[in-house]
């Protein structure tokens, strides 16, 4: 009997721990309603680039005829890589550069024909378009991971100087001969602040083209490079 006198004590404190927690009656004999687990966003994948366009502000990066992204020269070099690695695929390479009169040290973030150069300032410099870029770029093919690059206007590497509008212009074009080999140089695209054609008091800075041996057809195109500058 003492074992069945603590069974019956037991079921008692059960039910009174019961009422004291709120429950009624009616509350006994239902089901516990189930609770629903929550589903956590899930974020879309940008679709793929399918084309390249370097110009005078910066990459822009196109999905069809859409921008998708653009990331400026004023940008960090930690940005300008990411966007590129997202088009073309991780780099293939690096090369370092020591620091000239006129340019700093740098650092060459390789992705087969496509370059994104890394300057590394002594100091905190504010970065802008015409002399203290975060980055640069240049290419040496139309191409790199099958996605095409090109300059706002169209132009790749393999298009004709004749091409460009306004490249018969004076002082627009602009030669240089190296052990007998001459090559030519010519900005397409002004940047920001910058101008086409050197006129002694402004920057000439923006999307160069060159042809290397002149007369072409373009060999590089690089962004933003200054004319007749470092």
């Amino acid at each position: 009997m003492k074992a069945i006198r603590t069974l019956v004590v037991v079921a008692a404190a059960a039910l009174a721990l019961a009422g004291c927690s709120g429950a009624t009656g009616a509350a006994s004999g239902s089901a516990t309603p189930s609770v629903a687990a929550s589903v956590a966003p899930t974020e879309e994948t940008p679709a793929a680039v399918t084309s390249i366009v370097i110009s005078g502000d910066g990459l822009h990066l196109y999905v069809g005829k859409t921008q998708r992204e653009v990331v400026k020269y004023t940008e960090s070099a930690t940005a300008a890589l990411a966007a590129v690695e997202d088009a073309v695929g991780p780099s293939t390479g690096s090369k370092d550069w020591p620091a000239t009169n006129h340019t700093p040290p740098s650092t060459d973030h390789l992705f087969d024909g496509l370059t994104v150069r890394e300057p590394h300032y002594k100091d905190a410099v504010a970065h802008d378009y015409l002399a203290t870029p975060a980055w640069s770029v240049s290419t040496s093919a139309a191409r790199v991971s099958d996605v095409p690059i090109s300059t706002t206007a169209g132009l790749t590497v393999g298009s004709s100087i004749e091409e460009i509008r306004g490249e018969a212009e004076p002082n627009r074009l602009q030669t240089m001969t190296i052990d007998d080999v001459v090559s030519a140089y010519i900005l397409v695209e002004a940047s920001p602040g910058g101008v086409l054609i050197p006129d002694g008091a402004s920057y000439a800075t923006g999307v160069m083209v060159e042809a290397e041996p002149w007369p072409g057809p373009i060999t590089l195109i690089s962004a933003p490079t200054q004319l007749n500058g470092a």
